[in-house]
């Protein structure tokens, strides 16, 4: 198996406890976290599959469809799947999706979850999309019953809300576009994030591990990144809340750089 990190830490939980060989590519912030196409290609040869995050999860990046087309052609040449994570993709539009590309690549599983857009968390709702052949298998090693009547059909009537969605993006990119503003304005480092979400370092001469207690204090939960491999709690991933939730964590922020 080759996987992204940083990674959603469920991937590497998941894949250790079916004993899978694990072979990492680890992105930087060095070069903005951007990955590496070739360097990916080079480690597929003897894998059975590719883990990715579209956006990427912590940092919010986009890879653009000739990409995804380039790791999707490359997966097949290795004989590998492409599993590709489309969890926030909503947040970026559905023309990011990947979906529509899905019958071109006998060997790609698409990845979706509703709990993020739809707020319905408690439900652990999300689907696939892939080969016939692929689904069959998934079907077969999947638990009886792990979709409810309940939480299908709750989940099927999120699809008909169009309008909800457009304001949720529309609302999330208001709110990131200016987050990323003022902490760059505060000499801190952000992510170039396309979602409802995006990562940060503080200035250097900052004490990461004093800001998040100090926050923690002041009852604004970052999300540390200690389980994030090539982030070590150095960088801080925040999500989009209401406006005035957004105001509370600049104002204590900015009072922090000031005072600290």
């Amino acid at each position: 198996m080759v996987l992204i990190e940083p990674a959603f830490s469920e991937y590497r939980k998941t894949l250790e406890a079916e004993g899978a060989d694990i072979a990492t590519v680890q992105l930087t912030a060095d070069n903005s976290w951007r990955m590496e196409l070739e360097k990916v290609a080079k480690e597929l040869a003897g894998s059975t599959a590719l883990y990715l995050c579209n956006p990427h999860n912590p940092t919010g990046r986009m890879l653009t469809h000739p990409e995804l087309v380039f790791l999707a052609e490359a997966c097949e040449a290795a004989n590998c799947e492409l599993v590709l994570d489309e969890a926030f993709i909503d947040f970026a539009g559905e023309q990011h999706s990947f979906i529509g590309r899905q019958k071109e690549f006998s060997n790609l599983i698409i990845v979706r979850s509703m709990t993020k857009m739809y707020a319905i968390p408690g439900l652990r709702l999300g689907y696939a999309i892939a080969d016939p052949a692929i689904v069959a298998e998934l079907k077969q090693g999947a638990a009886h019953w792990n979709v409810n009547a309940i939480s299908a059909n709750l989940g099927s009537r999120c699809f008909e809300e169009a309008e909800y969605r457009k304001q949720v993006v529309e609302a999330a990119n208001r709110e990131r576009q200016q987050m990323e503003r003022f902490l760059r304005e505060h000499g801190c480092e952000a992510t170039d994030s396309a979602v409802n979400f995006l990562s940060f370092r503080l200035p250097p001469e900052k004490d990461a591990e004093k800001f998040f207690m100090d926050m923690l204090a002041k009852g604004l939960v970052l999300r540390h990144t200690k389980s994030f491999r090539g982030m070590e709690g150095e960088w801080f991933r925040i999500g989009m809340k209401a406006p005035k939730q957004m105001i509370q964590l600049r104002e204590a922020i900015s009072a922090w750089l000031e005072t600290k």
